[in-house]
């Protein structure tokens, strides 16, 4: 039952936040590879990893498993992307970019958890 209650916790209070914060990040592609917003290219990146999708090809597959109204939550307005649209944006965004914008969020959503037994997981 804790479990539940921090996963609701988490998608309450910081899911919204993570799309918003991922909006402030300056968009490198140029005007002819904007065909999905990039907040949504980003949290879906971020939820990908965070299921345990390694690569590009692993997270444009767990996006295209999900339902029609994640990818709408998530901020796509039409069919998901292949693994070469997260390939080409991650390749232009400098990683610290990324990071900077995140370590807030994940800090955020930490500060709001009670303590418990976690396990840490990379983004890179």
């Amino acid at each position: 039952m804790a479990l539940i209650t921090e996963v609701l916790l988490v998608t309450s209070c910081a899911a919204g936040s993570l799309l918003a914060a991922l909006a402030s990040i300056p968009d490198p592609r140029r005007r002819k590879g904007k065909r999905h917003p990039l907040a949504a290219l980003l949290a879906a990146t971020v939820c990908g990893i965070l299921v345990g999708s390694r690569g590009y090809k692993a997270i444009a597959q767990w996006l295209r498993n999900q339902e029609p109204k994640v990818w709408h939550w998530l901020g796509f307005t039409r069919k998901p992307p292949c693994a070469n649209s997260f390939r080409n944006l991650l390749m232009q965004l400098p990683p610290e970019t990324l990071e900077a914008v995140l370590r807030p969020w994940v800090e955020q959503a930490l500060a709001q958890l009670p303590p418990t037994d976690m396990q840490p997981v990379a983004l890179d």
